[in-house]
């Protein structure tokens, strides 16, 4: 996995596999407004079981507002089914409620997500809980019963003499395998509490966050609508944000109409890619000098920084190493970088200018999974125009340090340096020089030729493409006479049909390429 972390931001990329996650709320329950007694029937949906005169639903005064659910003294209970939905591989459940306590401290509200399946065994489900508040909880793990009907997931509450009022959320996510997911009745839920309790309740939501599969590459993020409309950008086109303010926003950006806002805070998006070698540029903005140190990922495939200097770090290894490189302010900044997982380093360039190389990756994933950009101080940055891809990407233009049309991620891979090869000199492909070599996509140490094959009947071409490589097509007569243009055939196209000249007509075709 992979990941990036801009922290000017930070800038990681993340290896390993993971889910970014999207909330889908389920109807929670609203209490009525009407008070008074409720021994024995419905309220708002919700069943009461052995209430003995102890559940009531009033506007009981306290700090929380309206009506709430009065839970008094004589041990009642509640439960409600969620008609339709049922315990389904790979999301998150989430219950969640205000409770205040009244009386005596050391008291205890229990919350029950059970779901019947009819049969199982006892390593059908097993629970991740992630709590709100856990210094104020007493959690049993969620536990799939062998020998009974389903899944009992209880979670008590206990209540302290510090803080009576508390916001409870509690999370459990399913595997990716579960059997018989779908079989049984509907999941439900059940509150109660122990007699001699005086626990009010409400706003009781149940929420289920929906996976979302990584984004696989080429991905481009340009900040603009349709995609993405001014506001929060958690939650919109896959990314996920931590902490004070990410924001699109359209008063300051670098193209188009909207860019990102970024203050005290984390994005991040959940990619896959199966090459061996990822692309990433994107433009930033920063109006001011950090404060902060980022921390890393274990997981961290390449990171760097800007610091309080706003001095460029980048990690070598586990290793952080500042440049004598400065990131100026309120302008923008374009970055540049290429992470090769078969040899295990990575190239960083800012303004099309290469300022670190070959720096071995921070740890030995190899597996692209998510990107990250932070900025944990206050004053703002930006961020435009996002463009991650596992094929080499031209088209913006690639840091070329000695300007011989090169690219210095090509020179470090294969010769140890952005500046280490001569263009027009013979590379060890016997016959062409190493731009050649390059511009084909063919090893520039050993005989590779450029192999182009008539298509069987002789009435077109094929051949083996390369990335962001344009192919144009020319045909002749005879090689006294001019060859005339074909056709353009981009990267992937790998043949030329000619529905043109007949396989009676003999002629020659001319096969050139170059970089898009």
């Amino acid at each position: 996995m992979e990941k990036t972390l801009l922290c000017l931001a930070v800038v990681q990329m993340i290896c390993g596999g993971a889910f970014a996650a999207s909330l889908v709320n389920n109807p929670g329950f609203e209490l009525p407004v009407v008070a008074g007694s409720n021994n024995g029937g419905p309220i708002d949906g919700w069943n009461i079981t052995s209430t003995g005169g102890g559940l009531t639903v009033a506007a009981v005064p306290s700090p929380m507002s309206g009506q709430t659910l009065w839970f008094n003294n004589s041990g009642p209970s509640v439960y409600q089914t969620l008609d339709g939905l049922k315990l389904s591989p790979n999301k998150t459940y989430v219950l969640s409620f205000d409770a205040r306590v009244s009386g005596v401290a050391d008291q205890t509200l229990d919350a029950t997500i059970i779901h019947a399946t009819g049969s199982g065994t006892s390593s059908a489900f097993h629970s991740n809980l992630v709590s709100a508040d856990a210094t104020d909880l007493i959690v049993s793990n969620g536990t799939y019963l062998a020998g009974t009907a389903g899944v009992r997931f209880d979670i008590q509450v206990t209540s302290t003499d510090n803080d009576p009022d508390i916001y409870h959320e509690f999370r459990f996510t399913t595997p990716a395998t579960l059997s018989d997911p779908n079989a049984g009745v509907d999941l439900g839920i059940m509150l109660s509490a122990a007699s001699g309790v005086q626990i009010q309740m409400d706003n009781v939501l149940f929420d289920v966050i929906e996976p979302i599969l990584p984004s696989p590459l080429p991905f481009l993020e340009t900040f603009e609508a349709p995609g993405v409309t001014n506001g929060a950008i958690d939650g919109q086109n896959g990314w996920i944000s931590v902490g004070d303010s990410a924001d699109v926003q359209s008063g300051i950006v670098y193209t188009n109409l909207q860019a990102l806002q970024i203050q005290k805070a984390e994005i991040s998006h959940d990619l896959s890619s199966t090459g061996s070698s990822v692309w990433l540029h994107f433009q930033a903005r920063c109006t001011g000098i950090p404060d902060t140190i980022p921390s890393v990922s274990t997981n961290a495939t390449l990171v760097f920084y800007v610091n309080t200097n706003l001095n460029l770090v980048v990690y070598s290894n586990t290793v952080p190493v500042e440049l004598n490189v400065q990131v100026p302010t309120n302008v923008w900044t374009r970055f540049d970088i290429y992470c090769d997982y078969d040899d295990l380093y990575w190239d960083l360039g800012m303004d099309d200018i290469n300022v670190a190389a070959g720096l071995p990756l921070y740890s030995t994933n190899t597996q692209l999974a998510a990107m990250t950009i932070g900025n944990g101080s206050s004053a703002p940055v930006y961020i435009d125009q996002i463009d991650i891809a596992d094929t080499e990407q031209t088209a913006g233009g690639l840091p070329d340090s000695d300007n011989d049309e090169i690219p210095d991620w090509w020179e470090q891979k294969y010769f140890g340096g952005v500046t280490n090869v001569v263009a027009e000199d013979p590379s060890g492909n016997d016959g062409l020089t190493y731009l050649q070599a390059y511009i084909a996509g063919v090893s520039p140490f050993a005989f590779d030729p450029f192999v182009v094959s008539p298509l069987p009947g002789g009435n077109g071409l094929s051949w083996d493409p390369a990335e962001s490589r344009l192919y144009s097509v020319y045909w002749t007569p005879n090689l006294m006479e001019a060859f005339t243009w074909q056709a353009n055939l981009p990267y992937p196209e790998s043949e030329f049909i000619d529905s043109v000249h007949s396989i009676s007509n003999a002629g020659f075709y001319r096969l050139k390429v170059q970089v898009q």
